[in-house]
């Protein structure tokens, strides 16, 4: 017996519908030109009603927005949201895959979207940014109940080929200073108007981000610790002018790790100078004060001391123009961590001082001086059994002049 259903005229045709209640309780309804075809429908909402599942009548890409902007950015700082709408905007709004109601939402669309644009870009890089923000979003609403599967765990990023992975591994974007061009570096550096904040980078491996926010307060001198708490940068604002802000570290975590003698002196002297600037300026300096700043004690701008820093770079040798890839400040956290590594300091050790989130992080970074150490341990090997055959023939001399007397 079939049922009589409500209908509308749309387009001089009959379209039959039926209302129902959703899980929050506002009411939707299915709709189709035929009873049958509408039934089906009915038979279908009635099982994913059933399992708590209620997939919005909306775009994938007003979907993934919503998630961002509601669920996403709480736990982002602004620099992070930033590039996160930069993605959206960039490779999913007005897609392919963003134009894609939730309900017609399959592996296959999203495989073949992610598959598409990295033929486009050539790059599995490109594709692991984008996978950043759909990739939570689609475990998000198999969560909440707005998709019936788990797509996020079928989804497979494409690799780069044999020959662009081997040219990734010879152009590592980690440049730590060499042994030679460190101790270059701290000596060319003497006297510097930036010494104490160079220095605090290359002896601690801290972010820039969290040198520019520290405060005398964070140093504790008697005790050589240094607290790492918070970080200064810079996002677009509404009027697309840059806004510094501080918030929290990288990876949300605070370290405490001690200073060395030679840093404390330096550190030290730094706050004797400062506060004379501060005097001819008419700023107080205390505990909240900044350690490194403006002669006002506000923050500073990081192209300024990338400028800087490039120059005294330029000046001992360390870069030049003919170098294709040239050191920044952030290599002075890797010339940090490298030396550690060169003195045999753990790998989990290392992790926790530059404040990584696991220690796969520092692994993965760091790939290149592991390898330099790996192959280092043949020679470590020989010197082993130098050291054997050296005492075997010290051990024989005894022993025939044992006998023999």
């Amino acid at each position: 017996m079939k049922m009589n259903y409500p209908y509308r005229i749309k387009n001089n045709k009959r379209y039959y519908y039926w209302e129902y209640r959703d899980e929050y309780g506002n009411r939707s309804e299915e709709s189709s030109p035929s009873i049958e075809g509408l039934e089906k429908k009915i038979e279908k909402r009635r099982k994913l009603l059933a399992f708590g599942v209620n997939i919005p009548n909306i775009s994938f890409e007003d979907y993934l927005l919503n998630y961002l902007t509601t669920v996403h950015f709480l736990k982002l700082k602004p620099k992070s949201k930033e590039r996160y709408l930069y993605v959206y905007n960039k490779k999913v709004k007005g897609g392919n895959l963003g134009s894609i109601k939730m309900s017609h939402l399959t592996i296959e669309v999203i495989q073949k979207y992610y598959n598409d644009f990295f033929e486009l870009t050539n790059s599995s890089n490109q594709v692991k940014e984008l996978n950043k923000i759909i990739r939570p979003c689609l475990t998000y609403a198999y969560q909440k109940g707005d998709i019936l599967r788990d797509l996020s765990s079928m989804i497979q990023i494409p690799f780069d080929s044999p020959e662009k992975r081997l040219k990734k591994a010879t152009g590592n974007s980690v440049k730590p200073l060499t042994r030679e061009e460190h101790i270059a570096f701290v000596n060319g550096i003497r006297g510097h108007e930036l010494e104490a904040l160079f220095r605090t980078a290359i002896d601690t491996g801290a972010r820039q981000g969290e040198l520019f926010s520290l405060t005398w307060l964070d140093l504790d001198m008697d005790k050589q610790i240094i607290v790492i708490n918070k970080s200064y940068s810079y996002s677009k604002g509404a009027t697309d002018t840059f806004i510094g802000q501080t918030g929290p570290t990288k990876c949300n975590e605070i370290r405490r790790n001690k200073l060395a003698h030679v840093l404390i002196e330096i550190l030290q002297q730094h706050k004797v100078n400062q506060k004379k600037i501060f005097d001819k300026f008419g700023v107080i300096q205390d505990e909240n004060s900044l350690v490194f700043s403006t002669p006002i004690g506000t923050h500073l701008d990081p192209s300024n001391v990338s400028k800087k820093l490039k120059a005294v770079f330029l000046e001992l040798g360390i870069n030049s123009d003919e170098k294709e890839y040239s050191k920044s400040f952030h290599d002075l956290r890797h010339t940090y961590a490298t030396r550690n590594f060169e003195m045999g300091t753990e790998p989990l050790v290392i992790s926790k001082l530059l404040g990584h989130s696991d220690i796969n992080t520092t692994l993965r970074t760091y790939i290149h001086v592991l390898n330099s150490l790996k192959d280092a341990t043949a020679g470590l090997t020989d010197a082993f059994y130098n050291e054997m055959t050296a005492a075997n023939t010290t051990d024989n001399i005894v022993r025939i002049y044992s006998i023999s007397s």
